[in-house]
């Protein structure tokens, strides 16, 4: 997954408090023990629940479970592709899919309308290039 520049000052500042806890781990918990996956983040049954008292500090309401920022990061990448300079093989990369086919099957309803963009004025035919008015099927 790349690092994308938005994430570097936080990752900067995890880095300063790890240092400032002596911590051997740049994500720990308040015993000093990594977190190795999102149950250790979002806490589980029995536990305290984190992730909503995350969300409630940040002001995120109504409550999002935390698959959602997942979904939320596919879908800005899909609706800014062109800005982003991405295509839809390296989101599914980025996501961890085997294939294209599992980002359209669960995001294809994004993807749909990404269509209406295409110039219609280019000959599929005459390797991309503009034709002229002559040549198409309106005057004949």
């Amino acid at each position: 997954m790349p690092l994308f520049i938005d994430a570097l000052p936080f990752i900067e500042d995890q880095i300063k408090w790890a240092k400032q806890q002596n911590s051997l781990y740049l994500f720990f918990d308040n015993n000093g023990q990594p977190l190795r996956d999102s149950k250790d983040i979002r806490g589980s049954k029995g536990k305290k629940f984190h992730w909503r008292a995350y969300l409630e500090s940040l002001g995120i309401t109504p409550y999002r479970r935390m698959m959602n920022t997942r979904h939320t990061f596919a879908v800005n990448c899909i609706n800014n592709m062109d800005t982003f300079g991405i295509t839809l093989n390296d989101i599914a990369s980025m996501m961890g899919h085997t294939s294209l086919r599992m980002l359209i099957q669960h995001y294809g309803k994004y993807i749909s309308n990404r269509n209406l963009n295409i110039s219609r004025d280019v000959s599929l035919i005459d390797g991309g290039k503009n034709i002229a008015t002559e040549h198409s099927t309106e005057s004949r």
